[in-house]
């Protein structure tokens, strides 16, 4: 949305600055983390090529420093930035090593947040039984550490598994668990998303009544995502 571009945009601006500074300044741990976030808001504008010549730039700076925390999480990136280009294999290379790092350093979290990644590559790749093994490893993980920042996307990936095994039942359980986890930890894409994934499949069973109560999530969460005036342009998506 044009809101959501602007602020990414005006952080990629921040940081573009940023590591203009740290490199005046010969501050090489500072570099690598600008041109980590660089890489990182490229990725998420789909700019993948882009992505990848910072986000490697600064996996370069990394190897020359003890700190498996800031070396995972860039890794952990690099093989989201391949997903998003539909290399599977090199994101799974790189998520796996990412994996290993968040691991020595101890990082629940992260390690949580690469494997949710990989269970994304997983189900692109077809294969189900694996990303339902790690998933229940990673919301183990996730529990254990009392992180409410991933357990409504891993819900929402089971949901999108049973989806495409075709049982519609099993969707709808695990994306209204993501729906209520997105709810109280105030992750309002995750909402939205997970709402927009029930009315989907009500919309198939012709179920008008259930319709109307998502719907109106749907709507509103678009509202304080995209702002009033594109949420009336979206009203009819």
């Amino acid at each position: 949305s044009p809101r959501l571009f602007g602020r990414q945009m005006g952080t990629l601006d921040s940081q573009l600055q940023a590591l203009e500074l740290s490199q005046s300044s010969k501050r090489k741990r500072d570099e690598a983390t600008s041109l980590g976030f660089i890489g990182f808001n490229y990725s998420e504008l789909g700019e993948y090529r882009q992505a990848l010549v910072y986000q490697f730039s600064a996996h370069v700076i990394y190897e020359q420093f003890p700190n498996a925390v800031s070396r995972a999480f860039n890794l952990s990136n690099i093989g989201n930035t391949y997903t998003g280009l539909g290399l599977l294999d090199s994101a799974i290379f790189f998520l796996e090593k990412a994996w290993t790092e968040a691991q020595v350093a101890d990082q629940q979290n992260l390690m949580v947040l690469t494997q949710r990644r990989l269970i994304k590559v997983k189900l692109e790749m077809g294969e189900y039984n694996e990303a339902m093994k790690i998933y229940h490893s990673a919301i183990d993980r996730a529990r254990k550490a009392n992180d409410r920042v991933n357990p409504s996307v891993l819900y929402l990936l089971v949901a999108d598994l049973y989806l495409k095994r075709q049982q519609q039942d099993s969707s709808l359980y695990y994306a209204r668990l993501a729906l209520a986890e997105a709810r109280t930890s105030s992750q309002r894409q995750y909402v939205l998303q997970a709402a927009n994934h029930i009315v989907n499949i009500l919309r198939e069973r012709s179920s008008s009544d259930s319709i109307i109560y998502y719907q109106d999530i749907v709507l509103t969460m678009k509202d304080s995502l995209f702002g009033p005036k594109k949420c009336q342009q979206l009203q009819g998506l």
